[in-house]
């Protein structure tokens, strides 16, 4: 508490401390300091979106190849299954020698983990398709493309 002419007038640092010890939830600092979590949060949704969005774009590519080309099937869900099982770390610091401590460093590894989950996915969903609807489909004139 400071007192200035009588009138008490509580320090912010005090009221932080004293909010920290009672529950460590302390609103007024939230409120004075939202704009240090922009950044971060932004960060996160880059790091949450672009490897999932990549990640995507790849495993599609591969279940295509490997539901037009059965053999490629089984080594590439064990190629994409042994990358999801190296450890972040182990991945990140064989990254930071050739590409140094940045975004592609982390998009790297981040894509790869999805690659395991997408590629199952969507492999599955190609093969599960049922044969009359697509011979339906066929019938109906369409292409390889719009079959897809």
């Amino acid at each position: 508490m400071i007192a200035q002419s009588g009138v008490q007038i509580r320090d912010r640092s005090e009221e932080a401390v004293s909010c920290v010890r009672d529950n460590g939830f302390c609103p007024g600092w939230i409120a004075d300091h939202w704009q240090d979590y922009l950044d971060p949060l932004w960060r996160h949704v880059q790091l949450t979106l672009t490897p999932v969005a990549c990640g995507f774009v790849i495993a599609f590519a591969l279940a295509l190849l490997a539901h037009r080309r059965r053999g490629l099937g089984p080594p590439l869900l064990l190629v994409t299954s042994v990358l999801y099982t190296v450890p972040a770390f182990a991945f990140i610091g064989v990254l930071l020698v050739p590409l140094g401590f940045g975004f592609v460093t982390a998009l790297i590894p981040l894509t790869a983990y999805t690659l395991a989950i997408l590629f199952r996915n969507i492999l599955a969903g190609l093969e599960n398709a049922d044969a009359d609807v697509r011979d339906a489909a066929r019938g109906m004139g369409l292409t390889d493309r719009q079959l897809l």
